[in-house]
């Protein structure tokens, strides 16, 4: 009964792991883009800045 509880108790630490990596890939997934563009407007002048914002949100 312990062997299979050890077992059993295995399976859940491996999902949970996989669980909790799949879920930081996720998220670095959906930040890369806005950190990507955040650099990309550093180095922006303050004229493509203001197309940018309008290009993104439409204004």
């Amino acid at each position: 009964m312990k062997i299979l509880n050890l077992i059993n108790y295995h399976q859940k630490v491996n999902n949970f792991g996989d669980t909790l990596l799949s879920e930081d890939f996720t998220i670095s997934n959906n930040l890369y883009p806005i950190f990507n563009q955040k650099n990309a407007f550093k180095n922006d002048t303050p004229m493509e800045l203001a197309m940018n914002y309008f290009k993104h949100w439409g204004c």
